[in-house]
């Protein structure tokens, strides 16, 4: 009796091990993914250093730079000349949203590229960032007002998944439109929440071709052929604050060419803004005759030695290690090939390494504007590390003692108080957090 007691007790303690060490593997696999994301999204923007590094030593910078990425005697340069002669808006922006409209103009045509079995539209995800009053509304209006009835326009202000589908299901056409959206940090910032989950899973549906959805009111309800294109932009300075190493590995932010809209690219001398009727109208005239040409394709198709150069390029500047952003950037450079096809001399569907060479300069100058970014806004140092670092172990410990944190993550107080200052002020810690840890004696 003894003998099976003693065996009973020890095999009860085996299994209580057992249970012990399950409990335990899940909360150790979160700080090992989360100490990868982080240890990613840093090995990433190293790479892109020593890319842009390169680059900047080939090129000059403000006006001339942008004017020499579009094509000669095109809308997209008309549509940037009228920016610098008129206004003082920022030419990226210009530039960056008349792209954008152009691709969602030949979404909305169903003009797709064929690459091997696969059908690829060229709606584009474009976020420009700058300061307050440098023109993202103005830019946005004068977009409307120059495609007059080309481009479908959606000014919906999304804020939950059901009211999308139930606008695409009343509105099919809006299943194509170009998505506006003013001041996208607020979007972003609802995502965080359990009420923005699924708006979030909504976008990512709208940009891969799928959206359904299931109800007790209305069951299954699908949302066929879906491409969104979407013009967004935000105030640099607050949208940078908020932004953590997550995000910039998150799926949504990957999506989208980042743009950050340069002082050297204005000219100052054009305040009030006063564009005369008839530049207006040959840039509306414009609008059209490349509208017509559109037309006339029936799909877009890369020729061998644009192939050649695409996947040439993207090997000797990305590393399979980041594959996220490598096959992101790698389909919208090919979107972004297809619409400047439409604006070169011959407009047949077929893809030139011409029309890959101003998509790869296009794409070039997006990289920078990410590289900036990380570099000069997000901190990407060390002490962000910390930052985050503290975020991370007081959301998995929300008990915790400002002791307790200190010893677990060995760190000073002062680096404790400092990092707890930066996420109250980017909302990612309340007020009574803060004051708990930061106060504590």
């Amino acid at each position: 009796m003894v003998k099976h007691d003693l065996i009973r007790h020890l095999t009860e303690g085996v299994d209580i091990m057992a249970r012990k060490k399950q409990r335990e593997f899940p909360l150790l696999d979160y700080i090992k993914k989360c100490n990868e994301d982080a240890e990613r999204t840093v090995l990433f923007f190293k790479q892109l250093e020593t890319h842009i590094k390169e680059l900047r030593q080939l090129r000059e910078t403000g006006a001339k730079e942008v004017l020499d990425r579009c094509r000669l005697g095109s809308v997209l340069e008309d549509m940037v000349r009228m920016f610098w002669d008129y206004t003082d808006i920022p030419l990226s922006m210009a530039y960056w949203f008349t792209l954008g409209t152009l691709g969602g103009i030949i979404t909305q045509e169903g003009k797709k590229i064929v690459f091997g079995d696969q059908s690829v539209n060229t709606n584009l995800w474009i976020l420009a960032m700058a300061e307050s009053a440098m023109g993202k509304t103005w830019t946005l209006d004068r977009m409307k007002m120059l495609s007059q009835n080309e481009v479908l326009i959606n000014e919906a202000g999304y804020r939950t998944k059901p009211a999308m589908i139930a606008d695409f299901v009343q509105n099919p056409g809006m299943t194509k439109s170009v998505l506006c959206i003013d001041e996208i940090a607020q979007t972003i910032k609802l995502f965080r929440k359990d009420s923005g989950a699924d708006l979030k899973e909504a976008f990512l549906m709208g940009y891969d071709g799928r959206l359904s959805s299931t109800t007790k009111k209305d069951g299954r309800v699908e949302i066929k052929d879906i491409a969104l294109t979407i013009l967004a932009c935000t105030v640099l300075s607050t949208f940078t604050k908020s932004l953590t190493d997550e995000d910039m590995l998150d799926g949504f932010l990957q999506r989208f060419l980042l743009i950050k809209a340069g002082e050297g690219e204005r000219n100052m001398k054009n305040w009030p803004y006063q564009v005369p009727a008839h530049v207006t109208e040959k840039i509306q005239q414009h609008f059209q005759t490349w509208h017509d040409k559109v037309k006339r394709i029936n799909k877009f198709y890369l020729t061998r030695d644009a192939q050649e150069l695409w996947s040439t390029w993207y090997h000797a500047h990305f590393s399979s290690d980041y594959e996220s952003y490598y096959k992101r950037y790698l389909w919208a450079t090919l979107k972004m090939a297809a619409v400047f096809h439409t604006l070169g001399p011959t407009v047949d569907g077929n893809i030139t390494t011409d029309d890959m060479g101003f998509a790869i300069h296009a794409l070039d100058n997006s990289l920078e504007s990410l590289y900036d970014v990380m570099d000069r806004h997000m901190n990407f140092t060390a002490a962000e590390r910390t930052i985050q670092a503290v975020r991370q172990h007081i959301e998995r410990y929300p008990g915790r003692s400002r002791r307790e944190v200190l010893r677990g993550l060995k760190i000073s107080k002062g680096e404790l108080v400092v990092s707890l200052k930066v996420l109250r002020d980017r909302g990612q810690v309340d007020q009574a957090v803060f004051e708990k840890l930061a106060s504590e004696k």
